[in-house]
């Protein structure tokens, strides 16, 4: 299901969307993080991820406060 979702870095920002509760890590878009405050040139750590085919993905890993639900 689609749920209320809030990104906390140097700003916030929420919207809807989904959540994998079986993943290890949530991956948001280089927009949401611009829109969010988290300037990731400076806060994340360049790494690759592995997707769900198996392919790894280039990935910049930032701690963020992720709130779930309505305000």
């Amino acid at each position: 299901p689609v749920v209320p979702i809030g990104v906390h870095g140097a700003g916030s920002l929420r919207f809807d969307g989904l959540i994998d509760t079986g993943a290890s890590a949530c991956l948001l878009s280089e927009d949401i993080a611009e829109l969010a405050g988290i300037d990731l040139d400076t806060v994340a750590i360049a790494t690759d991820v592995r997707g769900v085919a198996g392919k790894l993905l280039p990935a910049r890993l930032a701690a963020v406060t992720l709130e779930l639900g309505p305000t």
